[in-house]
Order: C-alpha cells, then sequence, then structure tokens
C-alpha cells in the first residue's frame, strides 16, 4: 500500500560512509532522505534544531556517539525544542552506555551498531506511523503502547535468539 506522499527522514551521524549506507537503503525502501553530518555541524556552530526545523522530516535519526553523555545532551535538548516535531529512532555503537543515560524516554526505538538494514527501516516507519497516529493534545507523552527499556530489550535478545537459530 503506497501512500500519496512519501516518508521523509533526516539522518543525522558523524560518518559519511554510514550516512551514505542508511541514505541508500531507505531510499530504496521508498522514504525520502536527507543526511546531515553531526561532527561538521558541531565544529561549525550551526544550530541543529533549526536545520531538522528546516527539513521538517517525519522522523530523525539520530547517532549517539562518543561522547556518549554529549550527544545525549544534544538529542535530548532537540526533543525539547518546540520547532523539532519529528520523533526520534537513536542509532549509537555502545547500546547499553545509551540506555543508561536515556532510560529510553521520549525515543521511539534504540538501534545498536552493526545495523539489521531490515529492521532500521522498519523502525523508521514505525516512528513515522506513532506520530501520526497520536492524539493531538498528547503532549511530550509517549504512546501507550510503546516498549520502554527492559520490554524492548527482552523483546530484542528474544528475536536475536530465534535469528540464531534459524541460521544455525
Amino acid at each position: 500500500m503506497a501512500s500519496a506522499v512519501p516518508l521523509r527522514a533526516l539522518i543525522m551521524d558523524s560518518s559519511p560512509d554510514t550516512l551514505d549506507l542508511l541514505r541508500q537503503y531507505l531510499e530504496f525502501q521508498g522514504i525520502e532522505v536527507e543526511t546531515c553530518n553531526l561532527g561538521r555541524l558541531r565544529r561549525e556552530g550551526v544550530d541543529v534544531a533549526a536545520e531538522i526545523a528546516h527539513a521538517d522530516p517525519d522522523v530523525v535519526v539520530f547517532d549517539i556517539a562518543l561522547p556518549y553523555d554529549v550527544n545525549w545532551d544534544l538529542c535530548a535538548a532537540l526533543q525539547r525544542d518546540p520547532r523539532v516535531r519529528a520523533p526520534f529512532v537513536l542509532t549509537t555503537t555502545n547500546r547499553a552506555a545509551l540506555e543508561r543515560l536515556t532510560s529510553a524516554r521520549d525515543a521511539i526505538e534504540i538501534l545498536g551498531k552493526p545495523y539489521d538494514l531490515e529492521h532500521f527501516a522498519a523502525a523508521v516507519r514505525n516512528a513515522a506511523r506513532r506520530r501520526d497516529e497520536a492524539p493531538p493534545d498528547s503532549g511530550d507523552a509517549p504512546p501507550a503502547d510503546a516498549r520502554r527499556g527492559l520490554d524492548r530489550r527482552v523483546g530484542d535478545r528474544r528475536r536475536e535468539e530465534r535469528r540464531r537459530r534459524s541460521s544455525s
């Protein structure tokens, strides 16, 4: 079922190779993609929230890299900024460190690297769908059906165990 207006994602990462890989994969999946090199934006002192607002994506894919606390603080500030209206899908090389910092708040999904690209594309679509299904007066409350913290980690482990068993 194709939608009249394609889903738009903004991918924010400091690695040009990662930006290119994710852009190509999501475009192959029919998603419009804009990329933003986080490292360059920070070095140049660019207002990241203004860049996101200008892109007006349906979903922001935001990489939390070292130093995790600094990058999480930026992400949290962006999520509080009224100009940023899109949900976030977070990526990281150290999922456990990120979950300790975030308590998985206000993030639809936290994806570890290396990516399962099918799961990645599904997370982007799910984030957009949840945003579209949210009641207009829901404010900052997470969706009632959103899996958080331990529930999500247990589900992810189960999926990984099934994948290992099926490949054996």
